[in-house]
């Protein structure tokens, strides 16, 4: 039953955090600006080196997949992603 209870609320919660952090970057900007979510703002880490300003840039210009696509274009989606992070890991 709890494995049921995770697996209900993981995919909104995901797409909730990516939908927030999407729709806060709409404007490029040279340098990382903070987050704006429900309740706080996270501020771009200043202990992260200056690779990752490029890589954050980017990941908030993505527009985050809709909570009620399809399993085809989610599969789509997050293999793009992981496949990013593969050529990024060698």
């Amino acid at each position: 039953m709890e494995e049921r209870f995770w697996a209900g609320i993981a995919r909104p919660l995901a797409a909730g955090v990516v939908a927030a952090l999407a729709g806060a970057g709409a404007i490029a900007q040279s340098t990382p600006t903070p987050v704006n979510v429900p309740g706080f703002a996270l501020p771009y880490s200043i202990y992260n080196p200056p690779e990752t300003v490029t890589l954050f840039e980017r990941m908030r210009r993505q527009a985050p997949l809709p909570p009620n696509a399809p399993i085809v274009e989610a599969r789509k989606f997050y293999g793009a992603q992981n496949e990013d992070r593969v050529k990024r890991m060698r």
